[in-house]
């Protein structure tokens, strides 16, 4: 407290005295002003109160968070599964040129229906083993099936096509047998890598869901850091204004209290009612 504000309640307490009052509370309003307190009907201060605790859901995202970050360990990373798919289509696309030129396509028409006939295949295989894949988990009306046989059928007869463009390609040079197993072996690498990007396209698309949910996880938990400090922040605020203003009032109670004593000890002998009941002896 400054020396200013003591020497005001010193004068206080003695102007008080002389009066035979005590106004100890009332300085003490004027001086400080009314005691911070909580206002329940004050919904701004009521919110910030309710910011400085702890949410019921917090634990359901920490429990999720963990459970996320988990299972995307045990997945592969999405950086190697889209690696090794652009990889795979490079193939497809390479494999596409290569039987368009087997077919006698030439010049810049055999990259462009290449590459057309490589996404297309690698395409054609996703949806394929989706199909499958769909139709054995879950129960499928007519349509869906009708649907998976048409794109089984057609898969097929491309399958079916690039093969004997193969045996085209190979012509005599090869034996009967020979030439069946390098249709095998073309229809092998022509179709693998098509159900192996399903494959590394479903595991990629898992890891990116795990990886979005950790992130929308932590940006939740984040924000709720954020509320927390805030409560807690206003809180501390409230506490420690209402820990200064106790401080400065017990001070100015104690130097008034003091004051008061000592005047009113001093003003006591001279008083006219001591000096009465003194002539009256």
């Amino acid at each position: 407290m400054s020396l200013f504000n003591r020497w005001r309640a010193r004068q206080a307490a003695q102007r008080d005295a002389e009066l035979g009052i005590n106004s100890m509370e009332q300085f003490v309003m004027g001086q400080l002003g009314p005691r911070p307190v909580l206002d329940p009907t004050n919904l701004r201060q009521a919110g910030r109160v309710a910011e400085s605790r702890v949410s019921p859901l917090r634990r359901d995202l920490e429990d999720d968070l963990r459970a996320a970050e988990s299972a995307y360990v045990d997945c592969t990373s999405p950086v190697i599964t889209l690696t090794l798919l652009i990889a795979i289509t490079v193939i497809e696309i390479w494999g596409g040129i290569r039987v368009m030129r087997a077919i006698g396509v030439v010049g810049k028409d055999q990259v462009f229906f290449g590459i057309a006939l490589g996404i297309g295949l690698q395409s054609l295989t996703v949806f394929v083993a989706r199909c499958a894949r769909s139709s054995a988990r879950e129960p499928s009306s007519s349509a869906q099936r009708l649907v998976a046989v048409v794109l089984c059928a057609i898969y097929a007869t491309v399958v079916a096509a690039l093969g004997y463009s193969r045996a085209q390609e190979a012509g005599d040079q090869v034996s009967t047998l020979g030439l069946l197993a390098e249709i095998a072996i073309m229809l092998t690498a022509t179709a693998f890598p098509g159900w192996l990007s399903e494959l590394l396209f479903e595991a990629f698309c898992q890891a990116r869901r795990l990886k979005r949910t950790i992130e929308r996880l932590r940006r939740d938990l984040r924000r709720d850091d954020q509320r927390l400090a805030r409560g807690t922040a206003f809180t501390n605020r409230f506490g420690a204004s209402s820990e200064a203003y106790d401080r400065e009032a017990a001070e100015i109670r104690a130097i008034y209290t003091a004051e008061h004593r000592r005047a009113s000890a001093r003003l006591a002998p001279t008083s006219p009612t001591v000096l009465s009941s003194r002539s009256e002896s």
